[in-house]
């Protein structure tokens, strides 16, 4: 396969990712602004840990609702800046894509 088949399987597999998260978070299993956008911004678990300074586990456990609804501003406003998006957005479930 060639450099095109690799950046199309790639960005394939993101999408299916970003809507993973979104379907996820329709049934209650996680929370879709924050890992929806994580992945609509090309980033990992990984990657948004570096940019934010948070840890991989407490990223994974901010994805919950229940845990993510009591964010403080202030976390969010990290999330926020690490994702390029106003933090009030975050709060937001998003519905579409």
């Amino acid at each position: 396969m060639g450099a095109r088949g690799d950046r199309h399987s790639i960005r394939a597999r993101r999408d299916r990712a970003a809507e993973g998260g979104r379907l996820a978070s329709r049934a209650g299993r996680r929370d879709v602004s924050l890992e929806y956008y994580m992945h609509c911004r090309r980033m990992d678990l990984a990657l948004l840990a570096q940019t934010t300074g948070f840890a991989r586990w407490r990223i994974r456990r901010h994805f919950r609702p229940a845990v993510h609804a009591r964010l403080p501003d202030r976390v969010l406003a990290r999330y926020g800046e690490a994702l390029g998006i106003d933090a009030a957005t975050l709060r937001i479930l998003v519905e579409q894509p």
